[in-house]
């Protein structure tokens, strides 16, 4: 900016010239340019400050989980019905993303699958695996004690419950990358026995807290795991047939 009477450059906030005293008003141009900048300035994105402050919670929630990963599923009444989503989620995509690694990019070229037919048939085996286990120790517990549950706070502790599992497959998935496939396939049977392990503590947890049960425990937990068993061996070798006949097509 510069006096219109001496001519001086001036810093912008100038109200009067410093060498003749003229009273300075900025430009109209200059006006129109802080308008437009300032009307240009857009608001902050409020989905993107919503997930960003979901993404550090649950991680703050993760890592204290991780921690101590039976005390909000075993001890404690409340739950998170977006974490345990989350941690489910999380199961299936790394878990999905394990298989196409170990039977996609980094197979063989005669076992090669695509990514749609390796990580989509493995996303949804998980899922089903993962609700069949749930839905079941749900209807299990229904039957077996004289207790009102409530379905959402049961999924919600119990899918709190899932940070280690999370944990498995997370480094199942890191493994199979670089191609550690004994690392891999370790780390898989893990995640499995320890979604078991941890549908036997809910089941014994929730059995303790009951006042009366309508049917021995230990025949609700054998028949839910009969169910479980039958109806997984049915969606994998559904799913297993696919991903062979996929490999001739």
């Amino acid at each position: 900016m510069t006096c219109a009477k001496c001519g001086t450059t001036l810093p912008p906030e100038s109200k009067f010239c410093e060498q003749c005293g003229e009273s300075v008003e900025p430009s109209t141009h200059q006006t129109e340019e802080a308008s437009t900048i300032e009307t240009t300035a857009k608001p902050p994105n409020e989905t993107v400050e919503k997930v960003t402050a979901l993404s550090k919670n649950y991680w703050t929630y993760f890592l204290s989980n991780l921690k101590a990963p039976t005390q909000r599923g075993f001890v404690e009444n409340q739950g998170n019905v977006i974490f345990a989503t989350i941690n489910v989620a999380l199961i299936a995509f790394f878990f999905a993303f394990t298989l196409f690694a170990q039977l996609g990019f980094r197979a063989s070229s005669f076992i090669s699958l695509s990514f749609s037919d390796s990580f989509i048939p493995g996303f949804f085996f998980m899922i089903i695996f993962l609700a069949v286990t749930i839905g079941g120790l749900f209807l299990t517990l229904k039957l077996v004690i004289d207790s009102p549950i409530n379905l959402q706070a049961f999924y919600s502790r119990f899918g709190e419950s899932l940070v280690v599992p999370v944990a498995l497959s997370a480094v199942a998935f890191v493994s199979g990358l670089i191609g550690i496939g004994s690392v891999t396939s370790l780390f898989l049977g893990l995640l499995f026995l320890m979604v078991f392990a941890i549908m036997i503590m809910v089941y014994q947890t929730e059995v303790k807290q009951a006042s009366t049960a309508k049917l021995d425990p230990l025949y609700g937990l054998v028949a839910l795991f009969a169910v479980i068993l039958i109806i997984l061996n049915y969606v994998s070798s559904y799913i297993l047939a696919d991903m062979v006949m996929s490999l001739f097509i």
